[in-house]
């Protein structure tokens, strides 16, 4: 900075007396003007980003959700494991709580883990779902009814040749069969979500009484 002594600025131009800027160059030439200066140049304060709430809107709760959800539907799905649904769908939610403090480092209530475990059961079970439809269609699988069959079977060979018997009576009645199956679909999302709800509000509560 030019001192006020000084006749003329660096940029050569003439100072008037107890000027504070260059009239040439603007240069700031006293304390008080580099400050307003510096003041005038100054990025306005950043707001905070408001987070934004927790739903399928928001990829943050989604992307928590997505990862234990796969999890639960592959277990729910495999033979013997899926005797423990009652522990995998829970533990999704759970975790899905955990996953959604590490990557926003915020800590849902548990109306909001709760909200996060329902998202995680949908998740699930739609998963669910498409690898049941895909198991139906593969070679050898003899489709919906091919399971049925099966299961018919499988009832024969456990000496509970009653339930054979009205199982294979339903698999002749298409309205009834598809009365059963629509009320196994619904009762399997009831189960899926509400046991993964009950897991994220566990979650949330067990998690944030730890900080």
């Amino acid at each position: 900075a030019c001192p006020m002594a000084e006749e003329h600025c660096s940029c050569g131009f003439a100072l008037p007396e107890g000027a504070q800027f260059c009239p040439g160059c603007g240069r700031p030439l006293t304390p008080e003007a580099r400050e307003h200066e510096r003041t005038l140049n100054a990025l306005p304060p950043r707001e905070e980003e408001t987070p934004r709430p927790i739903g399928f809107s928001d990829v943050h709760s989604l992307r928590a959700c997505y990862w234990p959800a796969v999890t639960a539907a592959l277990l729910a799905n495999l033979p013997l494991l899926n005797l423990l649904c009652f522990v995998w769908h829970p533990g999704a939610g759970f975790l899905a709580v955990s996953s959604y403090r590490r990557r926003t480092g915020r800590e849902p209530t548990p109306r909001e883990g709760a909200k996060l475990g329902f998202m995680t059961g949908v998740v699930s079970f739609t998963l669910s779902m498409i690898l049941l439809a895909v198991a139906s269609i593969l070679p050898g699988s003899g489709g919906m009814m091919g399971g049925f069959k099966r299961m018919q079977q499988e009832f024969e060979k456990g000496g509970q040749a009653d339930v054979a018997t009205q199982l294979g009576k339903l698999m002749e009645e298409p309205a009834a069969l598809a009365l059963v199956l629509v009320f196994a679909l619904v009762f399997s999302f009831l189960f899926t979500a509400g046991m993964a709800t009950l897991g994220g509000a566990m979650g949330a509560r067990v998690l944030n009484s730890k900080d």
